[in-house]
């Protein structure tokens, strides 16, 4: 065979070998634009969802960014404000709300000071912080419960030094010997130093039966716990129980603690600081919320009060008042007599500095409703605005 013929053969093999591949070229080609295809639509699609899951996340009310509520203040309100903002943030989870107890005074300075877009405080306003509404005019609260002050012990202090607790009765003029008071601008050192002296103090109040103890446990001092943080609790306790306004947030207790036979004062910082101080000391005895002590589990026992009815003098008592949901309430509305309400009462208040914002509003409306309010309240052993 010549080469011209094998040559033409060979030239006809790969003619045919071209035509068997082609299929599977372009078969191949095809494949390859098709995943091209499907990444390029993939990556545009995730670009987009990404885009669109955060628009989603940001949309406010009345605006399209991500809310948030700083909220700063009294640790008698915190307790009611954990439990409702973490409901509220579930509903609306484009909002953050952040919450930091720090004391009803300071909640408000954190307010004025722009640090803090909410307040939480424990009294109102004027009685909290007196210079507030003066130098802020257009502070805004909300009452969102209620609450009554005590003076509290241990829930084994009384059975230690002697003394039940259904006579365990303290009346502003005992308050103000205990902590000290202040007659015509001059500071008067307390009269009651240890339990001895509460005890032959409040005589008239305990009634027969006291439990029979060692003298060393009756001349224990009093070891008498104050709040060392700017608190509503504080000035409610001072102004409404001890009528002594004003007076445990400008009372040096460190000197008042030098004489040897005084009581030894202690600071405590917060009502769950203030529980769990008083509870772990025998000779401890201090001032908190109500609502706070009914839910300590048993760790305080609160006293029984009656504000005096004599402008001087301590006369002996013959109605106290054990502070209760019912008592406080009826404190609250004035309703009732001596005998069925509560003397020391005070509200819970949210504070804005003027009017809320569309988030502070939506939040305080939450806090308002009815189930809601209920809900929070009897769970933080607080007195619902419904009730």
């Amino acid at each position: 065979m010549s080469k011209n013929m094998k040559l033409k053969i060979r030239m006809k093999r790969m003619k045919q070998d071209a035509k068997a591949i082609s299929p599977i070229v372009a078969t191949l080609m095809l494949v390859l634009i098709t995943v091209a295809a499907a990444f390029a639509f993939f990556t545009w699609e995730s670009g987009w969802q990404a885009s669109t899951t955060k628009g989603i996340g940001n949309n406010d009310i009345g605006n399209t960014t991500q809310s948030s509520l700083d909220i700063s203040g009294s640790t008698t309100v915190n307790p009611f404000v954990q439990l409702a903002a973490p409901a509220y943030m579930a509903a609306n989870p484009n909002v953050k709300i952040s919450i930091d107890a720090i004391g009803s005074g300071s909640g408000l300075n954190a307010l004025e000071a722009g640090q803090a877009n909410m307040a939480m405080i424990s009294d109102t306003i004027t009685a909290t912080q007196s210079t507030a509404l003066a130098n802020y005019p257009s502070l805004q609260g909300v009452t969102i419960a209620y609450d009554g002050v005590v003076m509290f012990v241990g829930v084994n202090t009384l059975s230690y030094h002697g003394m039940k607790a259904a006579n365990f009765n303290i009346t502003a003029t005992d308050a103000r010997a205990i902590y000290g008071s202040v007659l015509a601008g001059v500071t008067v050192a307390p009269t009651i130093h240890n339990w001895w002296d509460l005890e032959n103090a409040t005589f008239a109040h305990h009634g027969a039966g006291e439990v029979a103890v060692t003298d060393a446990n009756h001349f224990d001092k009093l070891n008498v716990y104050y709040r060392a943080d700017s608190s509503g609790t504080s000035d409610a306790f001072a102004e409404k129980y001890m009528n002594e306004k004003g007076y445990l947030s400008s009372s040096n207790f460190a000197a008042l603690s030098s004489s040897s036979t005084a009581p030894v004062f202690k600071g405590a910082t917060g009502n769950t600081g203030m529980i769990s101080s008083v509870d772990a000391d025998s000779d401890g005895i201090g001032f908190t919320s109500y609502g706070m002590v009914s839910t300590s589990g048993g760790k305080a026992v609160a006293t029984n009060y009656e504000k005096d009815f004599a402008t001087t003098g301590n006369p002996a008592q013959t109605t106290f008042v054990t502070p209760s949901s019912a008592s406080i309430l009826a404190g609250v509305k004035g309703t009732g007599t001596a005998a069925t309400h509560y003397g020391c009462v005070r509200p819970l208040i949210l504070v804005t500095m003027g009017t809320p914002s569309a988030v502070a509003q939506d939040f305080i409306n939450w806090c308002l409703n009815s189930g809601n309010n209920a809900a929070y309240c009897s769970a933080t052993g607080y007195i619902s605005i419904y009730s």
